[in-house]
């Protein structure tokens, strides 16, 4: 439980989690973070009973739980790319890092991170890739207490010196805080957060 999933080119993808295993550190219920990655391909044979998720690369940034996930349109993957946002790692400690990961080789390559104190915690984010290709997130952080937060991923101005890189922006935040929930981003390109 605790895994993330979005529709992907060739299917629904199922990223990290937790599962059952050997009781580690922290981890008193038998189960512990893992870094599979799984699809449901698209036509699969799964209602006719047959194998219904293939097992892709595990992720080199390695397990989370918790996590964020917004599909990426274009690349060369055979399987796709998604944005892997936040969640927490295997020492669990909350974590604001974003990933690129490719589906078919499990390859995360880092990205800009979510804002938050360098002392803060930032937790229970909901995303979603917006129609100009802008992702939007919300979530909270936690510092000595909890705060909404609600930002945007976006390129650089035009012109500046790192127009290669994108990075995360703050917006005004939510009416509520939002820690947990779901957010997506409807068909006329309102961003909905659940929760």
């Amino acid at each position: 439980f605790d895994h993330v999933c979005c529709a992907v080119r060739r299917g629904v993808v199922v990223l990290g989690g937790l599962v059952a295993g050997h009781s580690g550190i922290g981890y008193s219920l038998g189960i512990e973070p893992t870094a599979s990655v799984e699809i449901l391909e698209s036509g699969s044979s799964a209602a006719a009973g047959g194998t219904s998720f293939k097992v892709l690369a595990p992720l080199s940034c390695g397990a989370i739980y918790g996590s964020t996930v917004v599909p990426i349109s274009g690349g060369d993957s055979e399987w796709g790319q998604v944005l892997l946002i936040g969640g927490q790692d295997e020492g669990i400690e909350e974590t604001s890092a974003v990933h690129l990961v490719d589906l078919a080789s499990g390859v995360c390559t880092a990205q800009a991170s979510l804002l938050c104190h360098p002392d803060g915690h930032f937790f229970g984010c909901g995303a979603g890739r917006l129609q100009d290709g802008r992702i939007v997130c919300v979530g909270a952080t936690l510092q000595l207490t909890y705060q909404g937060t609600t930002q945007v991923m976006e390129p650089p101005p035009h012109g500046s010196l790192s127009e290669a890189s994108w990075r995360w922006r703050s917006l005004p935040n939510a009416s509520a805080l939002h820690a947990g929930g779901g957010a997506c981003v409807l068909s006329d390109g309102r961003f909905a957060v659940f929760g």
